[in-house]
């Protein structure tokens, strides 16, 4: 990003882009300031197909914003039920934080197929995750209590949940 492009503070629906021969830096402000580079994008704006609320006017974002936000949905969607649950944050190895966001994903791409397959809306992505722990846990601790003799029947993990 072009050094002007830092120091510039705009105000909400404001937008400044800085170009060479192939590129374009460009900084908007909505809620926040979106800095973007594009190759194909100029400092345009578009209709939204949104109206403001409050002021009854037609909302208007660089066409940049609007291709992000089209394309780029899923991403958006799975950060932000990932971001709820901080695991990553409590590890200072690299190597754990990366195995923690890969279990992580996996776990959200296999409750979105859940969702897909039994079309249950109720559970949410914490609640899929606690039940998938659990049985996980169950099926793998069953075999381990059925091979002690001294273990009751209804002996399993579950009853270390409280």
């Amino acid at each position: 990003m072009p050094k002007e492009h830092a120091k510039e503070k705009l105000k909400v629906g404001e937008a400044v882009a800085y170009s060479s021969t192939d590129i374009t830096a460009m900084k908007w402000k909505d809620k926040r300031e979106v800095s973007m580079l594009s190759k194909t994008h100029t400092l345009d704006f578009a209709e939204t197909g949104k109206v403001h609320r409050k002021m009854q006017t037609k909302i208007m974002k660089p066409p940049a914003v609007i291709d992000y936000n089209m394309k780029m949905r899923g991403v958006d969607v799975g950060d932000q039920i990932l971001s709820k649950f901080h695991v990553m944050s409590k590890y200072n190895k690299a190597y754990k934080k990366i195995l923690f966001y890969v279990v992580d994903m996996m776990a959200l791409n296999y409750y979105v197929l859940y969702k897909k397959l039994h079309g249950k809306k109720d559970r949410t992505f914490h609640v899929f995750k606690q039940i998938l722990a659990e049985e996980l846990l169950e099926s793998y601790f069953k075999e381990d209590v059925a091979k002690r003799r001294f273990a009751a029947p209804g002996d399993l993990p579950s009853r270390l949940s409280g």
